[in-house]
């Protein structure tokens, strides 16, 4: 299942990653107007549709056209916060680095398009210098700091804005998740109750899921992933939650049902494909598993997981070098990536 710090960074599983990594590429390479023929062919009820305008506006930005770039980046805005938050009306000036709200637009910029992190916070502090207490302002420099490593630092931001507005339903989910990365598991637990208690909330429900997962508590996962899909049936990573935990304890039959979910809703998702090979890896279906694998490094060759699910398959089928070959290449990719094996498989030096 997805780590659930990369969810509150991605929102959910990300189908249209691949085209927004690929108009980055082209965006680097000067390639403007081929970027800009990927990013129109979007459609606008994706969820990851925000990002591509955001990335659009900054594309037509340097390509001069600054009042188009400014118009396109209120529509990424609105997608993103709302409408309520944007005045259609209002004509473009150039930047007011006194404005509050314009500083904090740009420290948006930096967080969903740049990812740079450390920038952003720049742009958070300034506007909270000239504004205190902005609750959405110290949400996202919680969330900076996160993506940064300083987990403890995030929480006590976080705690900061929900001083200022408890009842906002992202920023106890969020705590949760902070919580989680940092393994505090009861206190994550707590953060995550407290979400679902302002607004019932699929994702909240999700985390939860995994964090019983975490102590073996599966029935409660079960019951956990039952709520979120009560709310969403149709969301893949649920679907697929469900489905490894039914795989993990040899109900297969059950796991089955959950997977032919997951496959309706997007057969193509790498995180299907890996979890799939995996629940036919448990089976001892190793052939059939190593074509699941084989369909998700054809999408993304750089998933260490399916390189070293790969590699545990050709071990069973005594395929000695090609397993060396997976496992190498896992390693090299993520080094944690061996720790899959739990200690049942051992690779001699």
């Amino acid at each position: 299942m997805k780590n659930s710090l990369q969810q509150v960074a991605d929102g959910k599983n990300s189908k249209y990653q691949y085209f927004l990594d690929k108009a980055d590429e082209l965006f680097f390479q000067n390639k403007l107007n081929e970027a800009l023929i990927i990013l129109d062919e979007i459609p606008e009820d994706c969820e990851e549709y925000p990002k591509f305008l955001f990335m659009k506006s900054l594309m037509i930005g340097v390509q001069g056209d600054e009042e188009k770039s400014f118009k396109i980046f209120q529509k990424a805005f609105a997608e993103n916060f709302g409408e309520e938050y944007v005045d259609f009306d209002e004509e473009y000036e150039p930047i007011d680095m006194n404005d509050p709200k314009e500083v904090f637009d740009c420290g948006l910029v930096c967080f969903y398009i740049f990812k740079d992190y450390e920038r952003a916070i720049e742009y958070f502090n300034s506007s909270l210098r000239l504004k205190p207490n902005q609750g959405d302002v110290l949400h996202y420099k919680a969330l900076s700091f996160a993506f940064l490593g300083r987990l403890k630092k995030a929480i006590k931001i976080m705690d900061k804005a929900i001083k200022i507005n408890p009842n906002e339903v992202n920023y106890w989910h969020d705590k949760g998740v902070f919580l989680s990365e940092l393994n505090y598991l009861s206190k994550a637990h707590n953060a995550f109750d407290k979400a679902i208690k302002i607004e019932p909330n699929q994702y909240s429900w999700s985390n939860k899921a995994s964090l019983y997962c975490q102590v073996n508590q599966f029935d409660k996962a079960l019951d956990c992933f039952d709520k979120a899909l009560e709310i969403d049936k149709n969301d893949l990573d649920f679907n697929i939650g469900k489905a490894i935990i039914y795989s993990e304890l040899k109900d297969y039959e059950k796991s089955d049902e959950y997977f032919k979910r997951a496959e309706k809703i997007d057969s193509n998702d790498v995180n299907y494909l890996i979890l799939k090979g995996k629940h036919l890896l448990n089976q001892e279906k190793f052939q059939k598993s190593i074509e699941y694998f084989d369909e998700c490094l054809k999408i993304d060759d750089e998933i260490a997981l399916a390189w070293m699910y790969k590699g545990m398959a050709l071990s069973q089928l005594d395929m000695d070098k090609e397993c060396e070959e997976c496992f190498k290449k896992a390693i090299e990719l993520d080094p944690d990536s061996i720790e899959v094996f739990d200690g049942v498989f051992i690779i001699e030096d």
